[in-house]
């Protein structure tokens, strides 16, 4: 579990860098770029980079909960193990 989370945390900063990216890019366009159709792309765009931050929120929670999970399961196992004797 531990791997999963290592992998969701990975997952979470490369979801976070492309929307960086993207951000930095749209910038760059709206600098470029006006009118109506521009507006809306710039529009359009900022709600995807919303998502791909949510996202990566969402996959940083995750990690953190599994990781909980895992503390969680070791110190119970440890319990157990001590009241057996081991």
């Amino acid at each position: 579990m531990i791997d999963l989370a290592v992998e969701l945390e990975a997952s979470a900063k490369r979801v976070s860098d492309v929307a960086d990216k993207l951000q930095d890019r749209r910038t760059d366009f709206l600098q470029s770029t006006a009118g109506a159709a521009s507006d809306a792309g710039v529009a359009q765009m900022q709600v995807m980079i919303d998502q791909l931050y949510i996202r990566s929120g969402k996959l940083t929670r995750n990690a953190k909960v599994m990781r909980k999970l895992v503390a969680l399961y070791e110190q119970t196992d440890l319990a157990g193990a001590r009241s057996f004797g081991a």
